[in-house]
């Protein structure tokens, strides 16, 4: 899928810090479903959407990695700015954390990677996924790398909640 193509997917008049933003939701679900270690790297098979968010608000939180991102050529305080910006739920908006979550899973379920279960309120692992993940995408090197990606994240996010405390 071109860039292009993917923008058009989340609106027609989608500007590119959405589509970026809805490409690091999709990232952080992909994590969230196979950031594990060993030979089986699936953690679980399904997600509360509300699990998701509280996820991202963590991500998103902290403005040190965002400086940092910066520097590697992403502007990833604009893509925060957006997420911060958006009510938790907001009853009839269209851009709430819980709606532009919800965004990126339909694009994944138009993919057949996952489905909807409860009503819209979990995503649960297809097996094309599963198989996509652990097959293809996710060699023990792969894997590492996007650990310790994340881990240098969380450290920089801890580091950071020390020193304002």
């Amino acid at each position: 899928m071109r860039f292009r193509d993917f923008r058009e997917s989340i609106a027609t008049n989608a500007k590119k810090v959405e589509a970026y933003l809805q490409c690091y939701i999709i990232m952080v679900i992909l994590w969230m479903f196979f950031g594990g270690r060993n030979s089986d790297p699936q953690l679980t098979n399904s997600l509360r959407i509300r699990d998701i968010v509280l996820k991202l608000d963590e991500r998103f939180s902290d403005e040190q990695k965002a400086a940092k991102k910066e520097e590697a050529q992403i502007d990833f305080h604009k893509i925060a700015d957006k997420w911060n910006g958006n009510v938790y739920k907001g009853e009839g908006r269209k851009q709430s954390k819980i709606e532009l979550v919800k965004t990126a899973c339909r694009i994944l379920v138009r993919n057949e990677l996952v489905i909807f279960a409860d009503d819209e309120d979990e995503i649960r692992c297809r097996k094309r996924l599963s198989d996509l993940m652990k097959n293809y995408y996710l060699s023990d090197k792969r894997i590492s790398e996007i650990n310790r990606l994340f881990e240098k994240e969380d450290e920089n996010a801890n580091d950071q909640s020390y020193k304002n405390s």
